[in-house]
């Protein structure tokens, strides 16, 4: 799954909202509102965060193999 946190203050996180995904998220990129997370067996997820507090799952790539990176 994936969990978007509030940053703003590096040092006092906020919880914001999650999102369920298939797999174990290993590594996040995030670019116009778009965030590609590898999720090891899973593939890779596309998701919306253009509304932080409801993400929603835009599409799936099935890899046949483990994601463990992505770049944008």
């Amino acid at each position: 799954g994936m969990t978007v946190i509030d940053v703003l203050d590096p040092n006092n996180p906020v919880f914001i909202s999650n999102l369920a995904l298939s797999g174990d998220a290993r590594a996040i990129a995030v670019e116009a509102n778009i965030a590609v997370v590898a999720c090891e067996f899973a593939g890779v997820h596309v998701v919306d965060v253009s509304q932080p507090d409801v993400p929603r799952l835009l599409g799936s790539l099935d890899t046949n193999g483990w994601a463990c990176g992505v770049d944008i």
